[in-house]
């Protein structure tokens, strides 16, 4: 009998201290998610960060580059700059310049898309008299 009983103190035994164990891996886990999540959102908030002066860099970028083109005429364009996406806005007197703009835009490193909304302006028909 006391064989027994000291077999099934050494079974309760090991029970208990296999249970330690998982208790002490989940919270060892749940630690690391925890841990995990905190780096996540701080790399999360300096992403942002850096996306912003990334953004303000292209954006000096693509108006010097603008500014640059002495084939290019327009000097009005406005420049924005969202997530590596450039917005082109304004007007222009040919053709030639609204493509000229554009490829300005694109060849500025950091930018991933070009979205020209810029518009020709035509001349006012001349007036009859």
């Amino acid at each position: 009998m006391a064989a027994a009983l000291a077999c099934a103190h050494a079974r309760g035994a090991m029970q208990a201290k296999r249970s330690y164990y998982g208790v002490l891996a989940a919270a060892a886990a749940t630690a690391f998610s925890v841990q995990a999540n905190v780096a996540t959102a701080e790399a999360s908030v300096v992403s942002d960060s850096d996306q912003t002066s990334d953004d303000a860099a292209i954006t000096a970028r693509v108006r010097n580059a603008l500014a640059a083109d002495h084939q290019l005429l327009a000097r009005g364009i406005e420049v924005s700059v969202r997530r590596g996406v450039v917005r082109l806005v304004g007007f222009v007197k040919s053709e030639q310049d609204l493509r000229l703009a554009e490829l300005d835009a694109k060849s500025v490193p950091g930018v991933s898309k070009v979205d020209n909304e810029i518009a020709l302006k035509t001349a006012p028909a001349p007036r009859s008299h």
